[in-house]
This record gives C-alpha cells, structure tokens and sequence, in this order.
C-alpha cells in the first residue's frame, strides 16, 4: 500500500498484497494534542471554536494518568483551539510521621551545632550514612566515659514518640558499654527512661529503633542521651558511628478536595491514517521521500490488527511524503 501525502492532495493505492484486505485507507487532516500526565490523575482534552466566546466541548472521554506522554486528536479542517484539563483526585486525612529533630542538626551536617559531645565524640566525614557527616565515637583505650546528648526544644504532650538512628559498629572490646536512653522535662522536673543497650551493624549502618513511648501530659522538652563507657580492664575499646536521628510522631495532613486544573499542552498538524485490518495480521506503516523501492524507514511500531480499522498519525508538516 502506497499513500502521497501533499499540501491539499492525498492519493492511496493498495499492493493486494502483505496481508492486506483490499479496503479503503482514509487520509485525513488533524490537531493533535499532547501533554505530559501524572499517574492517578485524570485528563480531559476539550476544543473551542478560534472565534467567538469559548465554548468549551470535550474531546472524546477523560484519560487516566500513565507513566507516558498522552496524545489525542481532532478534526484538523476545523479552526480551533484546545486545552487539557487535569482532575487531582480527592485524598483524605492521612497520619504521617514528623521529626521534632528536622531542624536540629538531626545528620550533623553542620558539625556539632545544637549538639553536646564528650571528648571521645567527633564528627566524621568518611563514610556517613547519608549526607556528608557522622558523629564517630571511639575509645582507644582504658577506663573511660563519654556522654552525647541532644536537646529536643518542644514536644507535644500525651503525643507518642518513637527514637531511631542508623549506627556502624566498628569495634567492641571487653567491658565496653553503649546505651541510650529519653529523659522528658515536664514543669514538675524529668521523667527518666531506662537506658537501653545497643549495636551498630559489623561494618555496616543499621538502623536502631525503640518502641513508642508517650510524652507525659506535662512534658515542655525533651533529652535524647547515648552513653558510651569502658571500664578498667586492659583491652578496653570500643568504635561506633552514629548518624540520622529521628524522634518522630504522628501527625495528621488534612484532607485535601478533588482540584480541577488546566495544564500546558501542546498541538500539531498531523494526518490520521486510518485502514481497516485482518485479525492478527500485523501492519507497519513506512515511509519514504520517493517511490524508490529503497530507503523506506519505519514510521509506526507493530501495529496488530483487530479486525476492525487501525489507525497512525504522521506529521503533516512534510511538503510531500510516501507511506
């Protein structure tokens, strides 16, 4: 099958052969409009006569978003204009969990801002867990102790909190000790929370995590505390990284009404091939600059057909062109 395509001239005539079917291929002109979609969204293309007040008509059904662009088209005889209109979905309230820490220096990224350090702390750029620094830990040797605490400035009372941090263990020798714990500040004084035992992954970051625990009802702040400890015995040692903590709690994002936008489309003048098809035949369309019996070159991808008609666009902005 042969189609010219030419400003105002279109001619087709069918090979009687490669599965065809003998029947009539219609050529016509078309607007095509494309935009990008967003999965979960739904589309609507509409049309407008160029004079007069808009009139807004859709085009065809809505679309649900895909990972793709979206096309559809339009009579191109007509004179016209179009736009897409996009439909974001309604969500309702949702919990999601808030870092009281987000603003504090929560990866030491900024050194040991808001944080407090024994002389065993330092802040480390090797290898952290996210970002750029880690806070390191490191007993070389003998008797020692060092505390690291961080201050979180405000809680919301009778509110559930949950602690994490990633560590990376690097070494563990006799005697030697890190724990945490959560210490409340109410307006009557603190309200101290046992101290937990813990380890980092054999080389690697693991995250540590403590079950929720609920701020008293009269809870201003809070203090997040690790204690790292060796006693007197000889080979006492031991090495940890500590990165990326969080002291989260639930918090609640309002529901959000359905929104109807426009969005930014785009158009062009194409040609709609358009040719009915045999059941499991399989069609492409091709083109070329001549009737030369080389240099054709794909124009479509597989096509299957259906048994009723199959349809192409191509670019109508040649001067002239075989398919």
């Amino acid at each position: 099958m042969v189609l010219l395509l030419s400003p105002g001239f279109a001619q087709s005539r069918g090979n009687g052969g490669n599965g065809g079917d003998g029947g009539q291929v219609s050529i016509a002109p078309e607007t095509e409009i494309s935009w990008a979609p967003v999965v979960g969204n739904t589309y609507q293309a509409q049309w407008s006569p160029a004079s007069g007040n808009a009139v807004w008509s859709n085009l065809g059904s809505s679309a649900p978003g895909s990972s793709g662009s979206v096309q559809t088209a339009h009579d191109g005889s007509k004179e016209s204009i179009y736009r897409v209109m996009e439909t974001v979905p309604a969500s309702g309230a949702v919990l999601v969990p808030a870092n009281a820490l987000a603003d504090a220096n929560p990866g030491f990224e900024s050194g040991s801002t808001s944080w407090t350090m024994a002389p065993i702390h330092t802040i480390s750029t090797s290898n952290p867990r996210s970002g750029t620094s880690s806070l390191r830990s490191f007993i070389p040797g003998a008797s020692t102790e060092g505390i690291l605490s961080k201050t979180v400035p405000s809680v919301v009372p009778s509110k559930s909190y949950a602690l994490s941090f990633h560590a990376r263990q690097v070494s563990s020798g006799p005697s030697y000790v890190q724990e945490y714990r959560i210490i409340w500040v109410t307006s009557g004084g603190t309200v101290e929370g046992g101290l937990i035992s813990f380890t980092g992954g054999n080389g690697a970051w693991t995250k540590v995590s403590t079950a929720p625990v609920t701020a008293p009802a009269n809870a201003v702040s809070a203090r997040i505390i690790w204690r790292f400890v060796t006693g007197a015995v000889t080979g006492a040692f031991g090495e940890v990284f500590i990165d990326d903590v969080e002291f989260a709690y639930q918090t609640t994002v309002p529901a959000i009404p359905a929104q109807t936008r426009q969005i930014s489309s785009t158009t062009r003048n194409v040609m709609g091939l358009e040719w009915p098809s045999l059941a499991g035949v399989s069609y492409t369309v091709e083109e070329n600059s001549s009737l030369s019996p080389t240099g054709w070159s794909a124009a479509s991808g597989t096509l299957v057909g259906t048994g009723g008609n199959l349809s192409h666009r191509v670019s109508a902005d040649e001067k002239q062109k075989f398919f």
